[in-house]
């Protein structure tokens, strides 16, 4: 039983795991494990119930754990896809500028990004204040506002231009 349990976790991991390679999901539809995971646990009940019938109860045994490991196998290879995509997805740089804390989000597939006041974030408070488009060339990001004549630099982890400042702004990366 335990030989055939083993076997069907890795095949767990390797289709699931290949699914998520294919697909893609976005944490936007996070749903989907709500959908799948009872579809997985019904799946290898139902297929264990077959091997039941037909007098195999160790496979079978091992059908029913798999039921439940499936959906737990599920979960934690999307956790980690999560965490993965979000990390090649979103560049997050934070500074301090007059007593203020900012972040300066970029957003790679859209070529976007978004600055954010974080002050009373413990409170629950932010407030996005600048968004807008970016080019980047060579080892230099070229910010520019989506309403507004606005630009700024980013170039080696300081940010130039900023609310009319003359001396570059050193950038902590955030993870």
């Amino acid at each position: 039983m335990f030989k055939t349990l083993f076997v069907l976790l890795a095949l767990d991991v390797a289709l699931l795991g290949g699914w998520l390679l294919w697909v893609r999901p976005t944490p936007d539809v996070a749903i989907i494990e709500v959908y799948a995971i009872p579809l997985l646990a019904v799946f290898n009940a139902l297929v264990g119930a077959g091997w039941w019938l037909s007098k195999r109860p160790r496979v079978a045994g091992a059908f029913f754990i798999n039921a439940l490991l499936a959906g737990v196998i599920f979960h934690l290879l999307l956790q980690s896809w999560y965490d993965y995509d979000r990390q090649g997805r979103y560049h997050r740089y934070a500074f301090i500028q007059q007593r203020t804390r900012y972040v300066l989000t970029l957003h790679r597939k859209a070529q976007a990004f978004d600055l954010s006041d974080v002050t009373n974030q413990a409170n629950g408070s932010t407030t996005s204040l600048r968004m807008g488009d970016y080019v980047v060339r060579h080892d230099t990001v070229f910010l520019r506002e989506g309403n507004g004549p606005r630009q700024y630099v980013m170039h080696q982890r300081t940010l130039s231009g900023f609310e009319g400042s003359t001396a570059p702004i050193p950038l902590r990366l955030l993870e």
